[in-house]
């Protein structure tokens, strides 16, 4: 970035005032209608919030500032959609439930709610649970380590974000291809360039006429009549079963195709390369992986031979075979790419620390703390974390793998989901990290499945995905971070008072939020599966060959890229491995498109200059779009809870 960027504030009265009206006007509904549909409304909230709020400052002769606007974009989704207390109303469930306790503890035979620590939530007997309240002596213990673990996390990702932001956008310069329409959102909203708005405007319009058919037609048809009709397939169409499906090629194979727009529009952003190996490693997992999982190496993956139904459908192999077969490979995978972006980036990152202990004018002009505060905050929060955790837990579970797993795995997760999400614009997400680790560590216990020190990079990589787009729109850094601790601060505490009252006037679950009556105890007996430890066998010969398998195509890849020039993206192979081939072929056809077809169309200057403007109104168009068809289904549906 440019050394004299004069990056402005973004956090002000009315940017805050944004963040208070989401949480005060917009999150009561999105908690409503996650309990009753499932839905959310954090991308309309956001679109929404933003536009009128940017006429309203028009029409008062102050218009807001790009910087302003960025603040809006980043912060209005969380506020109006983040409702932490929903969890301790699950938890209330999770201690009664008939569900829960038809499982037992394989170690002592008592059903898991006998078992269940009272600081994750009140015993079950507790008359807490019917009268339906937070304000009881007995919530206040789950509720303060609740607040307390979150805010470690805060911390832990600001202090990754500082140092990972500076290593991938000041030393290594990655893409960060997303960040562009966040950036573009913000300033065209903001400064409303004719040339600009025009283009959003009649993108957004496309958006919107395509989200009418994708998402508004079914969602207002079931939510008026009781019956839903698809124009389109959503999320997808199913290529996996059926007369046409891949499986009667390859059985156990998985294939699709979404089929919102922005899953094509999205690859017009992400460097070509990176969606081609992209496009490879979701190939080879999920359609030849599956396949040969399900027949060659059978020994090795019993309980997905044994689940794997002919004609199930996309979503039920997915779910299985990622259960049932990816989650050692994956962590495997992921250890092994993140050695060689070691290898390829360590002088990288020991002159990035070194720029930083030194304190450079860049970075003291972009706000970066030193790189001692930066470590200190790390080591002490992830510390602190291990302290809570053995607190709560106690000495029998083993310290050094606690400790090994929140500093060692933490760091690096974070560093190579930055690393993914600054390439290719996805974060992959590492499943069930933590749950592998208490049955590796042979404990018996129940508590580590309601507690965990801090074990992934959780916010890390869109925070410094958001840090791009701060500098593209020059705004400071220190007041992204400033705006979001207001934000949680606003959030945490409009939950506490929104999820009490919903939860006062029934029950939850209940017919009055019949989504919880199907979601909750699907999610009950997941937990209660690993719990008894029905769910996953850990086989630690399934990790380390994949990881030898991964290093080596990764190596060979690196060593052919070298000598011959043929390009090769470790990160983009890993990230494909994570992603279904239903998102990877939309984006690897959206990157020919922008690459050889678009340019031509639209000519190169212009296509270059206004493509994430494209994107961004696409996006607004949909949300929009989905924001108000929830909102007149929530008012056709609504009803009056009578005391009687």
């Amino acid at each position: 970035m440019s050394q004299n960027m004069e990056l402005k504030p973004g956090f002000t009265l009315r940017t805050a005032l944004a963040i208070l009206f989401a949480s005060l006007m917009i999150l009561p509904v999105s908690i409503y209608l996650s309990l009753v549909s499932g839905g959310g409304l954090a991308s309309a909230a956001i679109y929404i919030t933003a536009i009128l709020l940017s006429e309203f400052a028009i029409l008062a002769g102050s218009p807001l500032t790009r910087q302003e606007m960025f603040i809006i974009y980043s912060m209005v989704g969380i506020a109006a959609t983040a409702s932490p207390f929903t969890t301790l109303v699950f938890r209330s469930y999770f201690v009664r439930s008939p569900i829960t306790w038809s499982f037992k503890d394989p170690f002592t035979g008592k059903p898991i709610p006998e078992l269940i620590p009272t600081w994750w939530a009140p015993r079950y007997d507790s008359p807490v649970h019917e009268l339906r309240t937070f304000i009881h002596p007995e919530w206040a213990i789950p509720i303060a380590i609740m607040v307390a673990s979150y805010f470690m996390y805060v911390a832990y990702d600001i202090s990754l974000t500082y140092l990972f932001s500076y290593l991938y956008i000041e030393v290594e310069k990655l893409p960060f291809p997303f960040a562009e329409v966040q950036a573009e959102m913000s300033i065209t909203l903001a400064e409303r360039s004719p040339d600009k708005m025009k283009v959003f405007t009649i993108s957004a319009l496309i958006g919107m006429i395509y989200a009418v058919l994708l998402y508004g037609v079914p969602t207002l048809s079931y939510g008026i009549t009781g019956q839903q009709v698809q124009l389109i397939p959503i999320p997808w169409l199913d290529l996996t079963s059926g007369p046409f499906g891949i499986e009667n090629a390859l059985p156990g194979a998985l294939f699709g195709l979404a089929t919102d727009i922005l899953a094509y529009l999205g690859g017009v952003l992400i460097p070509f390369t990176t969606t081609v190996y992209m496009l490879i490693g979701s190939i080879a997992t999920w359609v030849f992986g599956n396949h040969i999982a399900l027949t060659w190496l059978a020994n090795l993956f019993p309980q997905w031979v044994e689940e794997w139904i002919p004609g199930a459908g996309i979503n039920y192999i997915y779910q299985r075979s990622a259960i049932r077969v990816w989650i050692a490979p994956q962590i495997g995978f992921t250890i092994a790419v993140s050695l060689i972006v070691l290898a390829k980036s360590y002088r990288n990152i020991i002159n990035a620390l070194k720029s930083l202990a030194k304190m450079t004018r860049a970075s003291s002009v972009r706000g970066y703390p030193s790189l001692k505060i930066l470590l200190a905050a790390y080591i002490s929060t992830v510390m602190l974390s291990v302290i809570l955790f053995h607190a709560l837990v106690g000495f029998g579970f083993p310290i050094w793998l606690t400790i090994i797993v929140a500093l060692g795995w933490s760091f690096l997760d974070s560093l190579i989901r930055t690393r993914t999400i600054g390439e290719t614009g996805y974060s992959i997400s590492i499943p069930y990290v933590w749950e592998a680790t208490i049955l590796a560590s042979g404990y018996q216990g129940i508590e580590p499945w309601f507690i965990a020190p801090i074990v992934s990079a959780a916010a890390v990589p869109y925070w410094t995905q958001s840090v791009k787009a701060a500098y593209l729109t020059e705004t400071r850094l220190s007041d992204f971070f400033k705006a979001f601790i207001f934000t949680a601060v606003i959030f945490y505490t409009m939950s506490f008072f929104y999820t009490s009252f919903f939860w006062s006037i029934a029950p939850i679950p209940s017919s009055v939020y019949p989504y919880t009556l199907i979601s909750w105890p699907v999610q009950a007996a997941t937990t209660s599966l690993w719990i008894s430890r029905q769910i996953f066998a850990f086989k630690p010969e399934v990790l380390v060959g994949s990881f030898v398998l991964m290093l080596g195509v990764c190596g060979v890849g690196e060593v052919l890229s070298k000598f011959t020039g043929i390009p090769f993206s470790a990160v983009g192979l890993l990230t494909g491995t994570f992603v279904l081939p239903a998102s990877t072929i939309p984006t690897f056809i959206g990157a020919v498109l922008g690459k050889y077809i678009f340019p031509k169309i639209f000519g190169e200057e212009f296509w270059k200059g206004h493509r994430a403007v494209i994107v961004a109104g696409v996006a607004a168009g949909e949300g929009v779009v989905i924001g108000l068809s929830a909102a007149i289904v929530m008012i056709s549906k609504a009803t009056w809870i009578l005391p009687f």
